[in-house]
């Protein structure tokens, strides 16, 4: 009966807080809907130890106080990073709750579903300024320790009516772009024949240990944890071959941000980050 939207945003950059944009609407087309019923009080209840601020006291955020009646407006919910230690791909599990009234009933049944919010890995990375040389002595240093596990991800991106030279001439763009997003430095590599491909390398810290968290799968990583991936684009007619590989210190780390990293990079070349 109910269909709910999140979209994660970027960390709050003055206090240590992740923006989650939730919006919710009417359902009267799926299975076993009522059209002719009413869906009221819709609230979404998150679990303990990441209640946002906007929550009451039992820990609950309102979407809907009163009738829905289509689409709901957009409630922002800021949640605590402190039980994020780690960056994997998360799923937040909640619940939500709403009155169900059918046939004209003055009180509803209270309906409560379990929903999951998934959080993308490189939410809780942020930008690790280091040079090219202080990047190689990095990887020099701790080579066997805190990047010993690898992840390797490539896509064929398709840009249709575009020639190679001008792809490899957008390409540092667009490495930016998802640089950005994904809260990565990033750094070109000089002394590159741009038709032949390009290899820029990005580097992220690991979000800072504070305490053990409450959410279970939620394991910090050594203070001075590092990623580094090596992202090589190559430039055709009419697509673009893109490869990121990622070292950390964990598998999970480096397969959830490799992964995450490939399709923000289908976002931006063919989907809705697309530039116009």
């Amino acid at each position: 009966h109910v269909r709910v939207y999140a979209c994660a945003r970027a960390m709050n950059g003055k206090k240590p807080h992740l923006r989650v944009d939730l919006r919710c609407e009417r359902v009267v087309d799926a299975d076993g809907s009522d059209a002719a019923a009413v869906v009221s009080g819709v609230c979404l209840r998150l679990p303990a130890g990441v209640a946002p601020l906007e929550a009451d006291a039992s820990g609950v955020v309102s979407l809907v106080a009163g009738t829905l009646q289509d689409r709901s407006a957009k409630v922002k919910a800021m949640l605590g990073l402190a039980p994020f230690v780690a960056p994997i791909a998360y799923p937040l599990t909640a619940e939500l709750e709403y009155s169900l009234a059918r046939g004209g009933a003055a009180d509803g049944e209270r309906i409560v579903s379990p929903l999951e919010i998934r959080l993308p890995s490189t939410m809780f990375l942020s930008p690790c300024c280091l040079t090219e040389d202080e990047v190689a002595t990095y990887i020099a240093d701790n080579q066997s320790e805190l990047l010993s596990q690898q992840a390797a991800e490539a896509v064929s991106l398709s840009m249709p009516g575009r020639e190679a030279d001008a792809i490899a001439g957008d390409l540092t763009d667009l490495v930016a772009r998802c640089a950005a997003l994904c809260h990565f430095h990033g750094i070109q590599q000089p002394g590159q024949n741009q038709n032949r491909g390009q290899k820029f390398l990005l580097v992220a810290r690991a979000p800072e240990a504070r305490g053990a968290s409450a959410l279970p799968g939620q394991e910090p990583l050594p203070e001075a944890a590092r990623l580094i991936c090596l992202c090589a684009g190559l430039p055709k007619d009419g697509s673009l071959d893109v490869r990121v590989t990622i070292k950390s210190c964990r598998k999970d780390v480096s397969s959830d941000v490799a992964a995450h990293l490939t399709a923000v990079f289908r976002e931006l070349v063919e989907g809705r980050l697309r530039s116009p």
